[in-house]
Parts: C-alpha cells; sequence; structure tokens
C-alpha cells in the first residue's frame, strides 16, 4: 500500500514538475514582462517627451513593483493548492517533498481557502473559535456534498441555527414522520436551507435523491424528484445534517453520499474557545480592535485587487509604445499613492495584531487549566452515566467565575483568582452530586 502511494506521488511530482505557470497565466505575467521591458529602458535613448514621462513612471513603477511580487507569491500558491489538498488527505510533508511535490513550510487551511470577514461572520452567528470548527466551516461552504456533522455537545447545531435564520430554515427531524417530506418539498421549490437534527446511523431512503443531488432537466427547468413527486429544484437549496453520536459508525455507501465532518470538542479547541471568552469579557478593547482590524484588512486587499485589475487591465489593452498611452500612464501614477497608504494601513495592522495576540497569551493559563478541567468532569460518565454535565453548562459557570473572581491589577494575581475560583465552583457543583 505504502509502495503505491509512493509511486502515485511521484506520478503527480512529474506532473507539476511538466506544467509551467502559463496553466495559471493571468494578466500578471503578461503584465509583469511588459514591467521588466519598460524598466529595462534607458532614459538617455528616448526623447525628450518620452523621457519626461518615463522619469516619473519610472518611479511609480518601483513603488508599484512589491504588489507584482505579491501576484507571483500568489501564483505559487496556487500551484500548492492541489498538493496541499493531497498533503492534508494521505501523507507527510517530508514525502511530498521526496517526489518533488511543491508544498508550504506551514500549511493551514484556512490560509489557503479562508475569507477573514466570512470567517468573523461565522463566529459572529456562533460558530466555536477554534481551528478545527473554523475548518470544518470552510469544508462546509467549499463542498459539493451536503455536509453530515458529529456534534455531540450541539455546537455546530446551534451555529447552523443562527447563521440561516435570517434564510428561512426549516428544522426537521427523520422521525417527523410525514411532515417531513412536506417540509423538503417546500424547501427544495422555495430555496430553503433544511436542517436535519439527530441523524443515527443510517439515513431514510427519502434523502438519497437530495444526498446524490440527482437534478434533471424538464422544461428547461432543473427538476428533482422527491417520494412519488417531480419538483422543481431551486439552487438557493441547502441541507445540512447533524447526530448527537459520540462515534457513530457510518457504512461506506453513507460516508461516499455525505461530508462527514467532526465537530466534537477537542482540548485545543475548548482551550481556545475559553481563551476568547475570557479576553472578550477582561479586555473587551482587545476583541474589538481585532474585528476592526479584520474588516479594515479586508476593505485593503479589495482596493488592493481594484488597482491590480485596473493596471492589469490598461496595460493588456494599451498598444504600441506605452510611453505614449496616457491612460495607462495617469492609471499607473494614481495607483502609487493609494497602493502606498494601504501599504502602510497594513504594516500598522499587523503591528496592532502582533500587540493584540501577545496580550491574549497572556491569560492562556486560564484556558488551559479550564479545559483540562472539563475532560476530566465528561469521564465521569464512565462511572454511572447519570454524571454527564453538558458544554454548556459548564461554559456558563466559566462565565460566572470571571464575573465574580477577586479583581486584581497584576495579571499573575488575577489569573491565579480565576483559577482558583473557577476550580471552587466546580467542585461545588459536582460534589454533592457524588456517591462519597
Amino acid at each position: 500500500m505504502y509502495s503505491c502511494l509512493l509511486a502515485l506521488l511521484h506520478i503527480w511530482g512529474l506532473i507539476l514538475q511538466h506544467t509551467e505557470s502559463g496553466l495559471l497565466v493571468s494578466g500578471s505575467s503578461v503584465a509583469g514582462k511588459m514591467w521588466s521591458s519598460l524598466l529595462c529602458c534607458q532614459p538617455l535613448t528616448l526623447s525628450g517627451h518620452h523621457r519626461r514621462v518615463w522619469l516619473p513612471l519610472h518611479d511609480t513603477i518601483s513603488g508599484v513593483q512589491q504588489q507584482w511580487t505579491r501576484l507571483q507569491r500568489l501564483e505559487t500558491s496556487w500551484q500548492q493548492t492541489n498538493s496541499h489538498l493531497l498533503l492534508n488527505a494521505v501523507c507527510c510533508r517530508c514525502t511530498c517533498r521526496s517526489v518533488s511535490i511543491p508544498c508550504s513550510e506551514h500549511f493551514k487551511l484556512v490560509t489557503v481557502l479562508g475569507q477573514p470577514v466570512t470567517i468573523r461572520s461565522w463566529l459572529l452567528d456562533g460558530l466555536p473559535n477554534d481551528s478545527l470548527s473554523i475548518d470544518n466551516a470552510i469544508v462546509i461552504s467549499k463542498a459539493r456534498r451536503w455536509p453530515l456533522m458529529i456534534d455531540p455537545q450541539g455546537q455546530a447545531n446551534k451555529w447552523i441555527k443562527t447563521m440561516e435564520k435570517k434564510n428561512q430554515l426549516e428544522v426537521v427531524k427523520l422521525s417527523g414522520g410525514g411532515d417531513i417530506i412536506r417540509q423538503l418539498e417546500n424547501a427544495v421549490q422555495f430555496g430553503f436551507p433544511v436542517l436535519i437534527e439527530d441523524i443515527g446511523e443510517e439515513l431514510d431512503p427519502i434523502l438519497e435523491p437530495l444526498l446524490l443531488k440527482a437534478i434533471f432537466k424538464q422544461g428547461g427547468v432543473n427538476c428533482i424528484r422527491l417520494g412519488d413527486s417531480t419538483l422543481e429544484y431551486s439552487s438557493s437549496f441547502r441541507l445540512y445534517m447533524t447526530t448527537k453520536l459520540r462515534s457513530p459508525h457510518y457504512l461506506p455507501e453513507v460516508s461516499v453520499k455525505v461530508t462527514l465532518l467532526n465537530f466534537g470538542i477537542t482540548r485545543e479547541g475548548l482551550e481556545d474557545q475559553l481563551l476568547g471568552i475570557v479576553v472578550a469579557q477582561e479586555r473587551p478593547e482587545l476583541e474589538e480592535e481585532k474585528a476592526r482590524l479584520v474588516l479594515a484588512g479586508a476593505e485593503n486587499a479589495r482596493q488592493l485587487k481594484e488597482i491590480e485589475d485596473k493596471i492589469i487591465a490598461v496595460l493588456s489593452s494599451s498598444e504600441g509604445n506605452i510611453l505614449e498611452d496616457e491612460t495607462a500612464i495617469d492609471v499607473i501614477s494614481s495607483s502609487k499613492a493609494l497602493s502606498n497608504e494601504i501599504g502602510h494601513k497594513q504594516q500598522v495592522a499587523e503591528r496592532t495584531e502582533k500587540k493584540i495576540d501577545e496580550a491574549r497569551a497572556g491569560y492562556k493559563p486560564v484556558a488551559q487549566v479550564v479545559s483540562v478541567l472539563f475532560f476530566v468532569i465528561s469521564e465521569l460518565a464512565a462511572i454511572e452515566p447519570m454524571y454527564q454535565y453538558s458544554l454548556a453548562w459548564f461554559v456558563t459557570l466559566f462565565e460566572d467565575t470571571i464575573t465574580k473572581a477577586d479583581k486584581a491589577r497584576e495579571l499573575n494575581k488575577r489569573i491565579e483568582n480565576l483559577v482558583s475560583h473557577f476550580q471552587y465552583s466546580l467542585y461545588v457543583q459536582v460534589s454533592p452530586a457524588m456517591p462519597w
């Protein structure tokens, strides 16, 4: 099996080696060549008028040249995307490099496919603020198959309900009898999202056409057959499924029809969530500033994209000597000031974000201790099933501790107060239920 995988990786590497970046060639490559040719011009060989135009234009190009470097990095990143997906799925980084498959040093799904503004919107809708949950949400937004989420703590369920509430979400259960058919039919026709809760290890056959997306054309309209009815299929329709089972065993014929995702809480994930909670209450100005930076960064990226598109369009349509094209010169010159301003804003934002992350890290000891305690009391269910405590109850207890723990000016003292107060509160809550 391992030798077959290595052979597959070797073939993949050869394909990537012989695939020129021309497959990804956009205006950036063409325009880059035009920049190079212009930069190589010697002012002494130009006429008086061209020389007067060339000198400020050369200065402008030098200021904007970093944009082309950024585009080249983007092109390289795009080349590595398939390798990243392969890397994330089946193999380790060293294996990819041994067969010449390009891959980055530190791969994160959020850096390849994530959009900061979209992620912030998900977090506001109740998505848990940890890397695993964010990666799962990205997969849901990009995958072609409908998601089936393993959600024992109900976090994904809560997020989906909040996110899709404005779109008239239909919440159903497979045990609902005939109502589920009517609700699905309405949702499919009118484009409403549907959340099916408490899925077991087997799926109802009525869902088969939806899972397979068995759409066909009838009278020029997309249709789907659901039960005995043929319905018009709305492109706005979305289907979500959740299960409360902690370790479900789905047969292969079920797994290949859905995007199976695990939203079960992990120690690292809970630690990230608790850190966000304590910082939001202890230092709300940090969370507000970080949210502002996300929006500002997205706006800066949008403006840079507009500048790049405008320059590429002008250079691509320019004919003859670019020094005689006044429109191109005006566009390039006006972009310099804006790109410099955006670059300065980005530098300030990066420094500010670094300070915010350092301040957040000061509260990490609290999140570490509290997250460990949650998994400790979770193990009590192995003694007796009645000793079970929900994550929502645990988080509420932690928020109560932040409010009631003794204040302190020194951070270390405040952390000590938070930890001791929470440990005592947890003992008081759990101790009466134990058979001492």
